[in-house]
């Protein structure tokens, strides 16, 4: 169970963060 919650945290950081190079450029 523990391994899902850090793949879902995971996947919403990455996506956050190529939202926000995406932004950037």
């Amino acid at each position: 169970r523990k391994a899902v919650v850090d793949a879902v945290a995971a996947t919403i950081i990455l996506e956050s963060y190529l939202g926000y190079r995406k932004n950037t450029i």
